[in-house]
């Protein structure tokens, strides 16, 4: 392993990089990711913006087809605000065009990731509510209806359950996968966040609010406005809709990405002890990001 070769002419000294790469509280991981927010605001929106320009003429060529391939866009974004993000936590920065590239050769390890998160996400739930299943089915089968009724819900209930649990258990994937080019990152992820499931599960609750009230906000008027919108422009009110989400995700997203990268460092100083014993900053920046 060696260092980025993006790094900048001047490089943390160790000590600078420990108090980086130290473990936070709850309160520190969101107001660091504020901070990365306003430092790359710029640069991500632009960043951003320019790969989903792409799906501007499709969308209104075809709006379902633009649908069908916005994860994929999304997922390509969110390449480029963790190595954005990252690269800001350590101090370094590049051009634009070089860090779109890089985005772009990074998406197909982040879209493996997250097909496996899902898979993951999936199996958990179903596991969990099997038991409950199978109960609702005996019961159907015996024509004894308000037990597979009861069974149904529980089985409903267990599986969302499993799959917050799920979801937060297996959340840091994607810092994993790009920062410590592991694989199969969602074993390594349940181990970040294994002794430390409530901070976790918080924090992403606390996030959550403060992009969905925004994200909710800006989505009604978009509802509330595509009647105008479409009289002036003379465009489709499925293409607003998709135009205007793309728009919020531009903004909304490069934050849950920051918290999320700000979690795995905490949850990696905690557990790896990244931030003791100061060493060179160029041996630290290999460990935490590979190339």
């Amino acid at each position: 392993m060696g260092m980025a070769s993006s790094q900048t002419s001047t490089p943390l000294s160790s000590e600078e990089l420990a108090d980086r790469l130290r473990p936070r509280t709850i309160a520190e991981i969101l107001d660091g990711a504020f901070g990365l927010y306003r430092n790359t605001f710029g640069r991500v929106v632009a960043g951003q913006a320019i790969m989903l320009a792409p799906l501007a003429p499709l969308t209104l060529l075809s709006p379902l087809v633009s649908q069908l391939l916005l994860p994929l866009f999304y997922t390509l974004t969110q390449a480029l605000c963790y190595r954005e993000g990252m690269d800001t936590l350590l101090a370094r920065r590049i051009g634009l065009g070089a860090s779109l590239g890089r985005a772009v050769r990074d998406w197909p390890v982040l879209l493996f990731a997250a097909l496996l998160y899902f898979v993951g996400v999936v199996v958990v739930a179903f596991a969990a509510a099997i038991p409950a299943l199978g109960v609702a089915l005996i019961a159907g089968l015996a024509t004894l209806a308000p037990v597979a009724a009861v069974a149904a819900v529980g089985a409903a209930g267990m599986a969302g359950v499993a799959t917050v649990a799920g979801a937060t258990y297996l959340g840091l994937y994607a810092p994993i996968a790009l920062f410590e080019s592991r694989w199969m990152p969602l074993r390594r992820s349940i181990e970040l966040v294994r002794g430390a499931f409530w901070k976790v599960i918080l924090t992403i609750i606390l996030v959550g609010i403060l992009v969905g009230i925004p994200q909710g906000v800006l989505q009604l008027a978009i509802w509330l406005e595509d009647g105008m919108r479409s009289n002036l422009f003379k465009i489709p009110p499925q293409a607003w809709h998709l135009i205007g989400s793309s728009a919020i995700a531009i903004l909304t997203v490069p934050l849950s990405v920051y918290v999320t990268i700000l979690l795995w460092v905490d949850r990696c100083a905690t557990r790896d002890g990244t931030d003791l014993a100061p060493r060179p900053a160029d041996d630290a920046i290999a460990r935490i990001e590979p190339i």
